[in-house]
């Protein structure tokens, strides 16, 4: 995990391995008391006034904050860290070494930082756990489950805590005794000041390139929501919807990387702190195109993960697209085929497999696949990019060619209008309107010869669903007059989809020759076709497989034989 690196705080952590160090660990005696010593050296940090800024610290290092971590792995010895001290001695050591980094990076990408912040982060969901009288029986939990260490069972039982929390405050009640702030209960000592908080949202937002690098936040994200709330409503903080803004940030970086036990209150999270300002989809969200690279890597690792398909049945991948659509950059376009790939199976994903009605299952695939990726936040031609000029290399525009077509990404957005309802025209319109932007974004930034290249081999396809359309529309049973309208529209839309997509002029060229195949799938729905037979240049066929099929069992068999005639690929 980590690599020799920094003099003074140690080995360089690899941000993208985010699993937690879930194994028990047994603590001897001897290391019980090391450990002790090592947090009351940590607890120092906060209770002495007299300690100096630059003098914090210089008593705790690597082997200290070690040392003190061995404590919350063993469940006879993880409640030493229920002490709100530890929290606020890891922040005062935070502060001191950013403070002190000079023009090194950020100690959070640091052995000596991720110790501090993960003993911080340990401590917190113990003393939390224990306020909510919860502490018990999750270290139940680990006579049960005695291969996991104490701390990380802790943190699976605070993430159902804190998810029931967050309901229980976006309900109307008050948290905020938990955390001492409550003015009707003056003998429960706060956990983490005001200040303190003020202080590790700062630290965190500086440094949050390399929250990939975390685990186990739950709680964490629970308290500076609170803390957040209050500035913001109730102490009327100038800053309020900033640091509402910040926190919705964190909430989704962290979500990229989250382990599955944190997932549901890291959500609750983010829709605790969603910005009321619309401005925040138009803003650039990376720091930088190393931060852009990580973050959509991230994003790629956790949908392609094998191990995790239930990722693809949650919301979770719609909220990680709202950063990931806003950090994309002119240096990571090589990563957005695989981003576009992962969006296309989520949308296929919601056509089939998400327990929603139908319409609300169009409708989020829509605002997911269509409206994120371009209407929302402009994907594939983002205003959020500080460059004045983003243009798609030649090798991107391929390969997201090709991530499309392979995605069959045409035969989605066929399925997707195929099931609107024809007696709900606003929500069809909303879909309508999300597919129309999208393909008018690609044919913005992609030529038309090679929209048209890509997308050719989809002819035949694309006219079997427009005979189905008007099918629908004109029916062997009279349709009502809406429902006629309806299908118009649909029809509509999916000729401006082949439009933008160069395949209008082939369409007219083929309009009104059959295919010759008697076995053709579109039977006598026919009305296009793709190529002639390089025998016979009278035998004509919609697609290779017609072809095939007709060679071997059709009646052209023989003419193909005989034939001298040379036929033209159309």
């Amino acid at each position: 995990m980590f690599a020799p690196l920094h003099p003074l705080w140690g080995r360089l952590i690899e941000t993208l391995d985010s699993a937690p160090d879930i194994i028990r660990l047994t603590v001897s005696a001897e290391e019980e008391i090391s450990g002790q010593k090592a947090l009351q050296k940590v607890c120092h940090q906060a209770v002495d006034a007299t300690i100096l800024a630059q003098e914090s610290g210089r008593d705790v290092d690597i082997a200290v904050l070690d040392s003190a971590l061995r404590l919350a792995q063993d469940p006879r010895t993880i409640r030493y860290l229920a002490h709100p001290s530890v929290i606020s001695g890891c922040i005062r050591l935070l502060k001191t070494a950013v403070s002190q980094r000079g023009r090194s990076s950020s100690p959070f990408r640091y052995e000596y930082g991720h110790l501090c912040f993960k003993l911080l982060v340990a401590s917190m969901n113990i003393c939390l756990l224990e306020r909510y009288n919860e502490l018990d029986e999750a270290l139940l939990a680990c006579e049960e489950h005695d291969e996991y260490a104490a701390d990380y069972l802790a943190s699976v039982a605070l993430g159902l805590v804190v998810e029931n929390r967050f309901q229980i405050s976006y309900n109307g009640s008050n948290s905020n005794w938990v955390s001492g702030w409550a003015t009707s209960d003056a003998q429960q000592a706060p956990l983490v000041s005001r200040s303190d908080l003020s202080t590790l949202l700062g630290l965190l937002w500086d440094d949050r390139k390399f929250i990939l690098a975390t685990s186990g936040l739950s709680g964490l994200l629970f308290l500076l929501s609170q803390y957040i709330f209050q500035e913001k409503n109730f102490n009327d903080s100038l800053d309020g919807e900033m640091l509402k803004g910040r926190m919705y940030e964190l909430g989704l970086r962290y979500l990229l990387v989250a382990e599955q036990s944190q997932r549901a209150a890291t959500l609750r999270a983010i829709d605790a702190n969603h910005p009321e300002e619309d401005s925040w989809s138009v803003t650039p969200k990376h720091i930088d195109a190393e931060d852009s690279r990580l973050l959509m890597t991230a994003f790629i690792k956790r949908l392609s993960n094998g191990n995790d398909p239930s990722v693809f049945l949650t919301r979770e991948p719609s909220v990680m697209l709202r950063l990931i659509t806003t950090s994309t950059d002119p240096d990571t376009q090589d990563l957005l085929p695989g981003v576009i790939r992962c969006a296309v199976e989520y949308g296929w994903s919601m056509l089939f497999g998400i327990d929603l009605d139908l319409e609300h299952r169009l409708q989020g695939i829509a605002r997911t696949l269509f409206g994120v990726l371009v209407f929302k936040s402009q994907f594939i031609c983002p205003t959020h990019n500080p460059k004045p000029v983003y243009r798609l290399t030649s090798a991107a525009r391929i390969e997201i060619l090709a991530t499309m077509r392979n995605s069959d990404l045409m035969d989605m957005t066929a399925c997707i209008i195929a099931q609107l309802n024809p007696a709900e025209s606003g929500g069809a319109d909303f879909v309508f309107h999300c597919i129309a932007l999208f393909f008018a974004a690609l044919f913005d930034r992609v030529p038309a010869s090679e929209l048209k290249h890509s997308f050719q081999g989809y002819v035949a396809d694309w006219w079997r669903f427009n005979r189905y359309l008007m099918l629908l529309r004109d029916g062997i049973i009279a349709v009502p007059v809406g429902y006629r309208i309806h299908y118009n529209k649909c029809l509509h839309y999916w000729f401006q989809i082949a439009r933008l997509l160069g395949l209008a002029p082939v369409l007219e060229e083929h309009l009104g020759t059959s295919c010759s195949s008697a076995r053709c799938p579109m039977g006598s729905m026919n009305e296009a076709v793709g190529f002639s037979c390089s025998g016979c240049a009278i035998v004509r066929y919609c697609n290779g497989h017609c072809q095939s099929i007709d060679w071997k069992f059709g009646e052209h068999h023989q003419s193909h034989q005989n034939s001298s005639k040379e036929g033209a690929e159309v």
